[in-house]
């Protein structure tokens, strides 16, 4: 357990030094420091959302996870969890990482459970 936490903690001193200088201390805009981050999205509500809404929910509840809504919305957060802490969205503002990072979940989700997987019940075996 000690090795996976060392792991963890060097590749975040890692990424935080890859941050250039003259980008890690610009000052944010007084409104992106006074609101709250978001939550990640409840997949509850898309069951009556859009029609993409519904197609993402159809595919990664019903499909994915055989209707078992506890674990695809436990696993629809694990998985938007791990795209935000990648280096691609380390330089934006938490929102806007929030918001990237949920889109690019749907997408590569919706195809993964479109054929019956699901990336996070896959890793976990």
């Amino acid at each position: 357990m000690g090795g996976i936490a060392g792991h963890v903690i060097a590749k975040r001193i890692d990424r935080s030094k890859a941050v250039a200088s003259n980008t890690a201390f610009t000052q944010r805009r007084l409104a992106q420091r006074l609101s709250p981050p978001r939550l990640i999205e409840d997949l509850r509500p898309y069951f009556h959302g859009t029609h993409a809404q519904q197609g993402f929910v159809d595919a990664w509840v019903r499909i994915a996870h055989r209707n078992d809504w506890d674990r695809a919305q436990d696993h629809w957060e694990l998985f938007v969890k791990y795209v935000m802490s990648t280096e691609q969205y380390a330089l934006l503002d938490r929102h806007e990482c929030l918001r990237q990072a949920q889109n690019t979940a749907k997408m590569a989700l919706r195809f993964a459970a479109l054929t019956g997987q699901c990336l996070v019940c896959e890793r976990r075996r």
